[in-house]
């Protein structure tokens, strides 16, 4: 699940975005360009996201995302 999709869920809007942004140990500003599709999650960032969902957005979401970016070029 794109990780925009999974913050308009239920699930999504239990805290803030602030506190998403803590859960997955990055900055408010970081999560919030991530969320706008501006930059794209490292590895271990990607990792983090995935826990603090609890598995709901998954690292493979944001390599799927840039891999079909790439090929619409």
């Amino acid at each position: 699940m794109k990780i925009t999709a999974f913050l308009s869920s239920p699930a999504g809007q239990t805290v803030t975005r602030a506190e998403w942004a803590r859960r997955s140990q990055v900055t408010r500003g970081y999560f919030s360009q991530l969320v706008l599709g501006k930059k794209r999650p490292s590895l271990q960032v990607a990792w983090d996201i995935e826990q603090a969902t609890h598995g709901v957005v998954k690292m493979q979401d944001w390599v799927e995302a840039h891999v079909l970016s790439e090929t619409e070029v």
